[in-house]
């Protein structure tokens, strides 16, 4: 059960049950983040960026098909329903009638991550588990005078997690994408994790979809969480965050090489060339494609990659940009929580 570093210079309290079973306490963070390995039409190598972050809480997996029909039913809003339509329209040459049906409505399917939700359906999630928390808050005796704020995550907040989850006080000067692929894809031949294909440059299969167990999403808990109790911040399903689009990176300093056929960026951090490792050639290697995406655009972040992403995705640092109504059959979400003390 965690503690949180209450506002207002409180003391810090133990959740009550039931609230604490799905919830991880995250303690202030000051860490560095060294760019991507990389890049694909809209994620470019950054500059070498400082993170910090104050104490919350973080749902322990993604929020499932059974919470999520439970919410549904609860507010008798129609709108708010998952377009199951989505594993038809992100895959137009695949047969997904079957995800299509029973994804959703089915009880085998009740502890996978719900997919096909918007950002703006899954703050108002948000919102009704907020009031259900108070609620409990409410009557629980001890906790009358607290109160909590739940929400999706910043995109800072949620690298925030995976920094606290994957990485080590000696693993502070690495590049995620080094920890990711020679410690956390798998242990001795397992993986630990769900996530789509990788090609070599030369377009070679190094991975198909269901060699790690998992040609769809997987149930949240399929993997083994970190030592801190957390399920499938890489992989499975992508998740939202309330963090608009950005891009640090001049992209002038992004061309294409034809001899290789590559997508070339200069990273800041160490000066040396690094190369497109994006699933999709045909697009990233077209110049005229690549545009940076910026806040005015608004699009915003979704980070971990996904069961259908490659590698490449699963680095901290990268998002998939999408608009807020965006519905898709590999995004998913997991909100996160603070707690205070409400003022006399």
């Amino acid at each position: 059960m965690g503690v949180a570093t209450l506002a207002y210079g409180q003391t810090p309290i133990k959740l009550p049950k039931p609230i604490a079973d799905n919830w991880v306490y995250l303690p202030p963070l000051d860490f560095k983040l060294n760019g991507i390995e990389g890049n694909d039409s809209v994620n470019f190598v950054k500059t070498c960026q400082k993170i910090n972050t104050d104490a919350f809480y973080i749902y322990n997996k993604e929020v499932t098909n059974q919470e999520y029909f439970e919410f549904v039913n609860e507010i008798k809003n129609p709108t708010m329903l998952p377009d199951t339509n989505s594993w038809i329209t992100d895959f137009e040459l695949s047969y997904n009638e079957p995800m299509r049906k029973y994804y959703f409505s089915h009880p085998k399917y009740a502890d996978y991550p719900v997919v096909g939700i918007s950002q703006n359906q899954a703050l108002v999630f948000c919102q009704w588990l907020q009031d259900k928390i108070n609620k409990a808050l409410a009557e629980s005796g001890k906790y009358t005078d607290h109160v909590c704020f739940v929400s999706l995550p910043t995109d800072k907040q949620w690298e925030s997690a995976f920094y606290y989850s994957y990485f080590k006080v000696k693993d502070s000067s690495w590049k995620a994408a080094w920890v990711i692929k020679d410690r956390l894809l798998k242990t001795k031949e397992k993986y630990n994790l769900n996530f789509g294909v990788d090609l070599t440059k030369e377009g070679a299969e190094l991975n198909y979809y269901s060699i790690d167990g998992g040609m769809y999403p997987v149930r949240v808990n399929k993997y083994k969480p970190t030592k801190h109790g957390i399920y499938n911040l890489m992989g499975n399903v992508a998740e939202w965050t309330l963090s608009p689009a950005y891009n640090f990176t001049d992209s002038s300093k992004v061309y294409y090489d034809k001899g290789l056929k590559r997508v070339v960026t200069f990273t800041s951090c160490n000066g040396k060339e690094v190369y497109d490792t994006a699933k999709s050639y045909v697009y990233c290697n077209n110049p005229y494609n690549l545009k940076p995406i910026y806040k005015k655009d608004g699009f915003f972040a979704v980070k971990g990659g996904s069961w259908c992403h490659s590698t490449f995705y699963l680095q901290p640092e990268v998002s998939l940009y999408c608009k807020p109504i965006e519905q898709h059959s590999y995004i998913g979400f997991r909100p996160v929580m603070t707690l205070v003390k409400k003022k006399n």
